[in-house]
Parts: structure tokens; C-alpha cells; sequence
């Protein structure tokens, strides 16, 4: 399972607001195997639609991921995330290492099938 979660500038303290994340560490199952850079975007006075493509253009490098873990997001970035195929879960963790959050889904994930 391929997996980001938006991270600081340091790539692995989880980053509270999704869309004004810095980077985002990608992991295929709890291995680390990337971070990528979130593109900076302009989506000021805009309307509802150009906001979403906004954000999907800022995350277009993360096509390909099955599952995004967020603290916070807002409503344009998570349809953006679902416009490209990209499920959206929302943590609820004492954790802020993204790779201990990521054994910790996982570990969920395994325990409900």
C-alpha cells in the first residue's frame, strides 16, 4: 500500500494543515521510500472549482498513492485528493513521526481484516 502523509521541512514531523504542508513522505507500507515536495499554489478569490484544480495541480506528483493520512483538511483539498483516486483518512494519533503514524494505521488496518 502506498501511502503519504503531509510532513514538515524536516520530512518526517507530520504537518497539522494538509495543504499548506511543506512536503509529503511517501511510504509503500511502512518503508519510507520518498518525501515530495508540495507545489506552491495561488487559489486566492477564486471560485469553488478553480480552487480544487488549484490543489490538484499542487498534488499532482502524488498520483499513484492508494491513501493520504491527514490530521487537518479542508474540504477543496480533500475532494482534490479524491478527484485523482487518492483516499483520504483522517488520524486521530498522539504520534508526530510520520513513520510511526504509518505502523500505527497499518497496524489498525491489520487488526480490522
Amino acid at each position: 500500500m502506498k501511502i503519504a502523509i503531509p510532513v514538515d521541512v524536516d520530512r518526517h514531523t507530520l504537518f497539522p494543515k494538509t495543504g499548506k504542508a511543506p512536503f509529503y513522505a511517501i511510504f509503500n507500507d511502512c518503508y519510507l521510500v520518498d518525501t515530495l515536495p508540495q507545489n506552491k499554489i495561488e487559489h486566492n478569490n477564486v471560485s469553488e472549482d478553480e480552487h480544487i484544480k488549484a490543489h490538484k495541480a499542487a498534488i499532482e506528483s502524488l498520483k499513484g498513492i492508494d491513501v493520504v493520512l491527514v490530521e487537518h483538511i479542508g474540504k477543496n483539498m480533500k475532494q482534490a485528493f479524491e478527484d485523482l483516486g487518492i483516499k483520504v483518512e483522517k488520524i486521530n494519533s498522539n504520534k508526530k513521526d510520520a513513520k510511526e503514524i504509518v505502523k500505527e494505521y497499518l497496524a489498525c488496518k491489520k487488526e480490522e481484516s
